[in-house]
């Protein structure tokens, strides 16, 4: 189960009789990460100015909530070419996997999943 600081501030305000919202909010960590460790765009830019690649991530490290399956080759094809797909699952979001590289993020769409995020 998922909580939304966002829905959490205008029940609190529908529960008190006012009208409520959030006017910021800062996420300090998210799927391991913390903001302490992360880089302006200008820090980036100088890092991979001099060749240093060490502070990349792969991609896996954001996907670690989400339910993993291993597509076939024509289902990966299809998947590439932005087509839905017929999966035997049940959950709302997918990370679609050919072999060990992680190929896409899929959503459910009836009873298909449609790729929302292609990587390769």
């Amino acid at each position: 189960m998922r909580t939304y600081i966002r829905t959490l501030s205008v029940d609190l305000g529908e529960k008190l009789g006012y009208a409520a919202h959030m006017s910021h909010l800062t996420r300090t960590s998210a799927a391991g990460l913390q903001l302490e460790d992360a880089l302006t765009l200008n820090e980036i830019a100088e890092k991979v100015e001099a060749g240093q690649l060490d502070f990349l991530h792969p991609l896996e490290i954001g996907i670690g909530d989400l339910v993993k399956v291993i597509l076939t080759p024509e289902q990966a094809t299809e998947v590439r070419f932005g087509r839905f797909i017929e999966l035997d699952q049940t959950d709302q979001e997918l990370a679609a996997f050919e072999g060990d590289k992680l190929l896409a993020i899929l959503e459910k769409r009836d009873n298909f999943y449609k790729p929302r995020k292609v990587f390769s």
